[in-house]
């Protein structure tokens, strides 16, 4: 679940973005930016990378209690069936009684999620399927109500991050009260067919971009600069610059069973530290002039915790890795 604060109404006219005329290189750097940052991970200012989540079958969304705000029920269907038709998944409207309904719209001001009072959403996956959405919305917001339920809407698509750079409804600081392009061609992005739910980030990363540069009729040497592996990968968070990458890894002690054959980290990689995502949390670590890195640290994991030791180079981008309880050893490359 998550609180909203910006959003819109939804359902202007899509027509008018039909045909993409040549973007310019900063504009599908920005776009390709905008969908990492709203689609590739969880929370604001977080460098924990997601999945793909998405839909995946027909929407049938029902009003638990449409009485307590009746001019808000058609404007908030309204704006999830926007959303849904540049998806291009199928919308019916049901009556909450319906068994197959998977996607609820209530009106509520008694604060019952995260104890606030506003709009806000969940869409729980299974196996990076949305399977089910819930938005509420509280008819005593006191912001801007359309841009509220366009907001929580496109939450509920898989958006789950907040671009706030972008011109987006997802942005708290431009506060669109509609889809801007910019979110048409997020949403066509996200739903097609080639980025499959569940795809890992930094694929996404790379392959969404491919599929904007084509929605913003970029050109090959714009594509290929943006997209490139590298480029494509560079993001931003708490006022600082990083690429995503991955350390790439093979056994070199141990046993088989026990320790892994051949293990895959995300990486962020920054000019003088790295960050390394495992199961609980992320681990960072400085560099020295030279690019050297190490350092001791232990992961909570069930039964019980696991004791690492971790070194590298960022200039060399060797990496070596060791589960000291197991004793188990890799040794691998940065990329």
């Amino acid at each position: 679940m998550r609180r909203l604060v910006a959003t819109a109404l939804a359902g202007a006219a899509l027509s008018a973005w039909g045909v993409a005329s040549a973007a310019s290189r900063d504009e599908l750097a920005d776009a390709a930016r905008a969908f990492d940052e709203s689609v590739l991970r969880n929370q604001d200012d977080s460098t924990r990378q997601a999945a793909v989540r998405k839909w995946t079958k027909p929407i049938k969304v029902a009003v638990r209690n449409p009485s307590r705000a009746v001019n808000l029920v058609q404007p908030t269907i309204k704006a999830i069936r926007s959303i849904a038709e540049v998806a291009k998944l199928e919308v019916s409207e049901v009556e909450i009684t319906d068994p197959g309904v998977n996607f609820v719209i209530f009106f509520d001001d008694n604060e019952i999620f995260n104890g606030q009072l506003g709009c806000q959403s969940i869409a729980p996956t299974r196996n990076w399927v949305i399977e089910r959405a819930e938005i509420k919305i509280s008819p005593s917001f006191r912001g801007q109500i359309d841009n509220c339920i366009i907001h929580e809407a496109l939450h509920a698509f898989g958006f789950f991050s907040h671009p706030h750079a972008a011109d987006s409804v997802l942005s708290y600081v431009y506060k669109r009260t509609a889809l801007t392009k910019l979110d048409v061609n997020l949403i066509k992005t996200l739903y097609d067919p080639a980025l499959r739910a569940g795809l890992a980030p930094l694929k996404a990363s790379a392959q969404a971009c491919q599929i904007l540069a084509r929605l913003l009729a970029s050109s090959e040497q714009d594509t290929r600069e943006i997209c490139d592996s590298r480029q494509r990968a560079e993001r931003f968070a708490n006022g600082e610059t990083f690429q995503v990458g991955v350390a790439t890894l093979k056994r070199t002690a141990g046993t088989a069973g026990t320790c892994a054959e051949r293990p895959t980290y995300f990486v962020n990689l920054y000019p003088d530290k790295v960050s390394f995502g495992y199961v609980d949390s992320w681990r960072t670590f400085a560099a020295d002039a030279s690019g050297a890195f190490d350092g001791k640290f232990t992961v909570q994991t069930k039964p019980s915790p696991l004791d690492f030791q971790l070194s590298g180079n960022l200039k060399s981008r060797i990496v070596n890795i060791e589960n000291l309880t197991q004793k188990c050893t890799w040794d691998g490359t940065l990329s």
